[in-house]
This record gives structure tokens, sequence and C-alpha cells, in this order.
């Protein structure tokens, strides 16, 4: 690490530094010669001899430089050596890198997240059409301004489908956890290598978690061959449907299956409705502590069993509810029930009245019309009714009384007809007597 104060060639004095990568740490720095200050990228000293390193390192130069000027690509504006010291010259983005972000947000809105991606997925197909392939699209090389620009850097393991390989045999580039399958099995990345990465980015700026993690890198590189991630929405169940469709067809495992281009896949971002689609977002401010370096692995627990069971929990609650809703309902159609059953018994002791239904009106003689006592006892009993019927029947007349009598006609012996009935048929057969003017007919003897 070189010390602050340093000038290079005369003409970049060193300040603080801003972070360290694989290769080499970055200084904000001032340029004496055009009075800006900007961002000197510094060749770590380890690397200062290694040939292929030094190789890369001025690849990234020249393909940086090749990109021309792009509003999410950070400018590379000059490229020297200085004795041991080989430097980049860049803009100096003031803001944070978007894994800091992530650590200090847990996760971010929708049109956060697909407004950062889109500005990514645009600087990514920026360089793809003119044939450069990141290989190493990770939060970390995300610049993020308080505005809410997103700009990409670090093209230090960047590749040119022209260029020579450079990458020793064997020898995997780029960073695990944002791994495409084909970099994990060592194959050459193309354009949907960079597109599978962004979409590892806006899973985890969408969820807060990484869609695959292990305790070695090799766990996390067998996960993205052969795993399929939780659903974002084991995470995040607020997530609409077309956002979790884009993010999940980014991370096909067949290239073939995921966008066609990042042009296609920016198109996708902007198709979710949202107040900056298409444009950028002002992230909101965050005071946080300053983040801590770590190179420990984090084991995620598989959430989806919770989330399976809240839902299950919530079904079992919504059926128990109108179970407890019908009960009142249940106990008093129980009650009328019983009410009934009483009712009836009463009546078919005879100590209720019950008006007979028109069958048992029919029985009911027309010949003893000038028997009107029947009449009178029935008018003696109805003063038992007040007692058994509920006040709505208080007013017990004869008429509304059928209504309340589910006696079926068995029921109905009707005792009071032969009672009622005095007729004085038993002493019909003893007046039979001859006339008087009658003689007995003698019967001859011998």
């Amino acid at each position: 690490m070189l010390e602050p104060d340093t000038v290079l060639n005369g003409r970049y004095r060193l300040q603080e530094p801003l972070g360290e990568g694989g290769m080499a740490i970055v200084y904000r720095a001032v340029d004496a010669r055009l009075g800006r200050t900007v961002a000197v990228k510094v060749l770590s000293s380890q690397y200062a001899r290694d040939e292929p390193f030094l190789a890369r390192f001025q690849q990234e130069a020249e393909f940086a430089a090749s990109l021309g000027s792009h509003p999410n690509i950070v400018a590379i504006y000059d490229v020297g050596q200085d004795d041991a010291s080989h430097y980049i010259v860049m803009e100096l983005v003031e803001g944070r890198n978007l894994k800091e972000l992530i650590r200090e947000r847990t996760a971010f809105s929708v049109d956060e997240a697909f407004s950062i991606g889109r500005q990514v997925a645009s600087a990514l197909d920026f360089a793809h059409k003119r044939g450069l392939i990141h290989r190493d699209i990770k939060p970390q090389n995300i610049l993020v301004t308080p505005e809410g620009v997103a700009k990409v850097t670090d093209f230090g393991i960047a590749q040119s489908a022209s260029a020579t390989q450079l990458t020793r045999a064997g020898m995997v580039i780029g960073t695990v956890h944002y791994f495409s399958p084909e970099q994990a099995q060592g194959k050459t990345a193309g354009p949907s290598s960079d597109i599978y990465s962004l979409g590892v980015i806006l899973y985890e700026m969408l969820t807060g978690h990484l869609p695959f993690d292990a305790e070695t890198p090799i766990g996390v590189a067998m996960q993205h061959l052969h795993s399929t991630p939780p659903s974002p929405w084991d995470y995040r169940p607020d997530l609409p449907a077309p956002a979790v469709s884009i993010v999940m067809r980014a991370l096909e495992k067949d290239p073939a299956n995921r966008y066609r281009d990042a042009a296609e896949l920016a198109a996708a971002l902007s198709s979710v409705p949202g107040p900056s689609a298409g444009g950028t977002t002002t992230l909101n401010p965050i005071v946080t502590p300053p983040p801590q370096r770590t190179s420990v692995y984090r084991a995620v627990e598989p959430p989806a069993r919770h989330v399976e069971e809240e839902p299950r929990r919530r079904r079992s609650a919504a059926v128990e509810a109108p179970a407890r809703s019908r009960l009142p309902w249940i106990a008093l159609g129980l009650a009328a029930l019983i009410a009934a059953v009483i009712f009836g018994s009463l009546f078919a002791t005879g100590r209720i009245f019950a008006v007979t239904p028109a069958t048992a009106t029919a029985t009911t003689t027309p010949t003893s019309t000038a028997t009107p006592k029947p009449k009178k006892k029935r008018a003696t009993v109805t003063p038992t009714i007040p007692v058994f019927v509920p006040p709505p029947a208080a007013t017990s007349t004869p008429p509304p009384l059928p209504t309340f009598t589910p006696v079926p006609p068995t029921l109905t012996p009707t005792p009071t007809v032969p009672a009622a009935t005095p007729t004085p048929t038993p002493a019909a057969p003893t007046p039979t007597p001859t006339p008087q003017g009658a003689t007995p007919t003698p019967t001859p003897f011998g």
C-alpha cells in the first residue's frame, strides 16, 4: 500500500484509500494538471511482477476505454506506470458500492432494485454490443450515487471475444456467489453469464438473501449447477408476480432460457409499474456504521418451512372461525327442536290444547250441531296455553295455534268426540212394544 501524498508521474497525488479489491487498491487522488478529483487504481505489489496479471490489468484499461462514454460505466481517463506501480486513473464516483447498501438496507423496494437493475443492464448491453463481457458482475463492482445513479466498474477480468485468453488453464474467474452455472463448470462465459450474475444481484436486492450459499465455495458452485433457488416469495410475500418472474428467468440454468440479451432484460425491468420506470430512483439516505469485512461464508437457513407453516395456520384459523360463528345458530336450532318435542308430548297427553288439522275437524260429524257443550269445554282448557307457548303465541287464539303444532295426525286421537255425542242409542232396543190392540195367537192343543 502506498503512503498518502504519494505522487504518481508528477501528476496524481494520492489521498486516502477508498477500497481494496482482489488485485488492486483504489485511492482518492487529485489530478494536478486538470485540477479535478479522480480515483486511481493501483495494482497490488504482489502482482507487479506477475506477467499474466499485468497483462490483465492493462487489458482492463484498454477495454474500459474502448467503451467510450456511457452514463452507467465508470469512465477511464488515463493508464500508466510509475516505477513499480501500475495504475489506472478513472472517474471518481461519490457514493457507495451496492454490497454495502444491501448489507445496510436488508431489502430494497421493487422500484429501487429495478431502477439499479435497469441501469446495470443498460451498461452490460452497451459493453456486449462492443464484444466485451464483464465476467465479474457483483454488487461490489456497482457504485451507486446518493441520487440513485448506478455505475459499473472493475473490468479487470473482462474478456473480449477477439482477445487472447489470459486465464490460466483450470482457473475459474469470477466471484462464486455470483457465478453463472457455465462459469462454475469452467466453460467460456458469454453475455448470458453477465445476465445470470445480474439476476443474482436482483434476487439479493429484493430479498436480502443470496439465492445460494454454503460453507465452502465449491458447495455454492454446485448449487448454481444443480439446485433451484428458493422462491423470492419465501422471503417477501408482498413481491408482485411480474417482478418474481423476471428474476427467476434471469436465474435459469440453461443460458437459452434466460433473456436473449441485456437489452431485453432492461426492457422487462422497465415493464414493471413503478414511479420511476425507465429512470433512476433516489435512494433514501441511510446512516449506519461502516461495513465490516469478513471472509466467512454464511449458511442460510431455508425459511421455506416457516413460510409454509404460516399459511397453514392461517387457513386453519379461517376454518375454525366460521365453525365458531355457527355455534349460536346450532344451539338456537336445538332449542327450537326441544321446544317442539315438549309441545308435541304435552299435546299428546292432553295437557295442552291444540286445534286439530282440517282432517281432524272433518271427523266431528256435522249432525251434532245441537250439542254446543264441547265448545265450552274447549274454552275452559285455553288458560293453560300461555304457560307453555313462547311469547309470540301469548295471544292464544284458535287460528294461529295450528302453526305451532308439528304433531302428526296419528298423535291426535281426539278423545272428546265420543264423549260429546251422548246419543240415546242404548234405550232404543227396549221400547219395542207390541200394539195394545193385538191379541196373542192361541196355540191349538191336540
